[in-house]
């Protein structure tokens, strides 16, 4: 009789034990189908940049992966089998439940089935869908590029066959991206679409053709796919179409031009504008751009600009206008009227130093920088700022000029329609302009750090 209710407090301690490790640990329990020898796999997760988590063995096929809950993060992980060559397979941490999963690393990306994992299940048999439909349309396209008669009947078949690929790859992706828009699986395939080429153009045509569109349907705004590879994939890759050209001028302004688009398409969130500013100055580093790192640094600092409702062509258009204001240029005027009505321009100051500022009481980075402006003028003799406001919200605009009667205040209420913000080209607030005694442009700053006081 003892020995049985030792037993059984012995089986109840154990229960307990091994559901409290459970609670504490997520478990992945796998089987690795390998024809050369695994022994070690690597657990990495995605904040920004691929960060290990766990390593475990690899016993006789059989693996486990136990993640600490506490460190958890649903995203993207990745199982790396062979770091030499990049062999890995992705799978999706949604909660803190554990699920099984098979992996065949004889098999191209994509071989691997789930038990316990909808989520990877679904999403892993689109993956192998999506990877068959685009090498069937890949061996049509190579040999409809071969076929020597273009003319022929059999080659126009094969146009039509590869058309109506396209269709239903479409659709299978729309599909697919609608039924699990609320999920990381339906991220992760609607922010990785495929291009296909567009036949009737040239190798090189077709090259450029897929530059032009590679944002095209890319959502680079979401703060949760920073925990996936997608972000620092679509990067590389976009930076990799410049990189290829020979160094010269023209290569610097297209580098120049990627930054410009990457940053725009990321900038409309603080998370995902950060990251992108950070790869990019990172990866410059490394490459040894100094220029580049100077043009991120100058057009795109460290404390967040507000864009606003401005749209994405109208931003780059603005944003193209201010990178050609170069240092010396004579400004356009801005005539601010006094209390008794009579306009006089901004330039016209006893002033040995101006600022220009375009700020909007919308901004909270704006918010931030009014104060610190104040307190940086208290300090010096012969300067003087000039604030114009891009609001269209009266009340808003003159609540704010009361707290700061040190600075000229403009504002016409047009927003980002004001004449002033169209002459100076401003896509961002806050946006610094400084003017020497001669009234020449003597810089222009995005961060009120890098003004020169």
């Amino acid at each position: 009789m003892k020995i049985q209710r030792i037993i059984a407090i012995f089986s109840i301690i154990l229960f307990f034990s091994i559901s409290i490790y459970a609670q504490n640990f997520i478990q992945i329990n796998g089987n690795l189908k390998s024809g050369t020898p695994i022994n070690n796999l690597v657990l990495s997760k995605f904040n920004g940049q691929e960060i290990p988590v766990t390593d475990t063995k690899v016993t006789d096929g059989k693996f486990l992966f136990t993640v600490p809950v506490e460190n958890f993060q649903a995203g993207v992980y990745r199982i790396i089998i062979n770091p030499q060559q990049r062999k890995f397979v992705d799978i999706i941490i949604a909660d803190t439940l554990g699920f099984d999963v098979s992996i065949d690393a004889d098999k191209p990306e994509g071989a691997a089935t789930f038990t316990g994992s909808p989520l990877n299940t679904k999403w892993y048999a689109y993956k192998e869908s999506a990877y068959k439909a685009q090498e069937r349309n890949r061996a049509l396209i190579q040999f409809t590029d071969i076929y020597p008669d273009k003319t022929n009947a059999f080659y126009a078949t094969a146009i039509k066959e590869i058309e109506r690929e396209m269709k239903d790859f479409d659709f299978n992706f729309n599909k697919f991206v609608k039924e699990n828009k609320s999920n990381l699986a339906g991220k992760m395939v609607a922010n990785r679409p495929f291009y296909f080429p567009n036949i009737k153009l040239p190798l090189k045509g077709q090259e450029k053709d897929f530059q032009d569109k590679y944002w095209k349907g890319i959502d680079a705004s979401d703060p949760s796919l920073l925990f996936t590879p997608l972000y620092v994939e679509h990067i590389l890759a976009y930076f990799g179409f410049f990189l290829q050209e020979q160094p010269g001028p023209e290569a610097d302004a297209n580098l120049r031009m990627a930054v410009d688009t990457v940053m725009i398409k990321f900038g409309k969130n603080k998370e995902t504008a950060d990251f992108a500013r950070q790869f990019l100055t990172e990866g410059f580093k490394q490459l040894d751009k100094p220029a580049l790192l100077q043009y991120l640094d100058e057009t795109y600092s460290a404390t967040q600009q507000c864009t606003d409702e401005l749209e994405e062509k109208e931003l780059k258009e603005r944003l193209a206008a201010y990178n050609s204001l170069k240092i010396g240029f004579n400004p356009p005027v801005i005539k601010i009227p006094d209390y008794s009505g009579n306009a006089t321009s901004f330039l016209e100051s006893p002033a040995d130093t101006i600022i220009l500022v375009f700020w909007a009481t919308w901004c909270p980075h704006c918010q931030q920088m009014l104060p610190v402006l104040k307190e940086k003028l208290a300090g010096k003799k012969n300067w003087a700022v000039v604030a114009v406001s891009v609001d269209d919200d009266k009340e808003a605009f003159e609540k704010v000029m009361k707290e700061y009667p040190m600075f000229r205040h403009y504002c016409d209420l047009k927003k980002w329609q004001s004449q002033p913000v169209m002459d100076y080209h401003i896509n961002a607030t806050p946006s610094f302009f400084m003017f020497d005694k001669k009234r020449t442009l003597q810089g222009k700053y995005p961060d009120i750090r890098q003004v020169p006081f």
